[in-house]
């Protein structure tokens, strides 16, 4: 939906999914076939409030599963210092 909504150009594969999008009312637009029916080109017009919608809940599980993935990070590097200072101290107590 992103890129339907810019000026970036579209691939084949953008131009058959942004003919879906229009299909299924996300976008607004009309859609240019070759002859066994398969889209080659689209004009887009614009964006349904469906479509926003849509993008906007696409957006947000974007950033939760971007937050999400920052504090497993995060958790597994003070969980590896944690680890190596218990390693050292463990050791420090047995003597080794």
């Amino acid at each position: 939906l992103r890129k339907a909504t810019d000026d970036t150009p579209l691939l084949s594969e953008d131009v058959r999914f942004c003919a879906e999008l229009i299909a299924e009312d996300y976008l607004v637009g009309n859609v240019s076939r070759d002859g066994d029916g398969i889209p080659i080109g689209v004009g887009l017009t614009g964006i349904t409030v469906k479509g926003r919608l849509f993008l906007q809940q696409l957006q947000s599980e974007e950033r939760k599963e971007s937050f999400r993935s920052k504090m497993i990070k995060v958790s597994l590097i003070v969980g590896g210092y944690i680890l190596a200072a218990l390693v050292k101290w463990i050791e420090k107590q047995l003597g080794l």
